[in-house]
């Protein structure tokens, strides 16, 4: 399985390590990749340079020491090269193809889509939303101000067959628990696309 971070689950991951926290949905992710593995499943870290050079940015405009920015960049891309498949970190395409309102955003799904990622995790769910993907309510959830947010997970799908899904972190470890086949087919399986704004409902691919 190629799995992809978005920049703020590693943002989270080194905020939880500074703090001495463990157990964190970001820490249990970076696991995961560091393992290579989910349960007996071989993983692989597809690591796209927007990812890189905006955690870099954010990571330095929250504080973070540079000499341990530069320790946690040199492990990312260890980790993409050591993988069971030893993926090229950096891999990138088409951004300026894809209809996203952030540039950057648009640079980490290309990347994604340009490595095979399975999976893109991140907790901006709604950065990754466009009107050519498909777009699943999974659960809801509460924020720490107590407020209900809904999460969902997208499908993106190119041309030529290439499929990543945006999940956040909680369905993504919930999927896991559970025992859950790791698919757009599950996701197609036991979620309701969400209308689409003229009150039609998204046609499933």
């Amino acid at each position: 399985m190629r799995i992809c971070l978005d920049v703020n689950i590693w943002v989270q991951y080194l905020r939880a390590q500074i703090a001495g926290k463990t157990d964190t949905s970001s820490q249990t992710l970076v696991v995961f990749v560091r393992n290579m593995k989910i349960d007996e499943v071989p993983v692989q870290l597809i690591l796209p340079k927007a990812v890189v050079s905006t955690f870099q940015e954010k990571a330095s405009e929250q504080g973070a020491p540079m000499n341990v920015i530069a320790r946690v960049v040199d492990s990312l891309i260890s980790l993409a090269q050591a993988g069971p498949e030893q993926v090229d970190p950096f891999v990138h395409f088409g951004a300026e193809t894809l209809q996203m309102k952030d540039k950057e955003d648009a640079g980490v799904l290309a990347g994604a889509l340009a490595g095979g990622a399975d999976f893109l995790i991140t907790d901006n769910l709604r950065d990754f939303e466009n009107k050519e993907a498909q777009v699943f309510d999974t659960q809801q959830t509460k924020l720490p101000d107590g407020k209900a947010r809904q999460l969902s997970a997208i499908i993106h799908q190119r041309p030529d067959g290439a499929t990543v899904v945006v999940a956040h972190p909680f369905d993504f470890l919930e999927w896991v628990r559970e025992g859950r086949e790791l698919s757009p087919t599950m996701i197609r399986e036991h979620y309701s696309l969400r209308p689409l704004g003229n009150g039609n409902t998204q046609k499933k691919k």
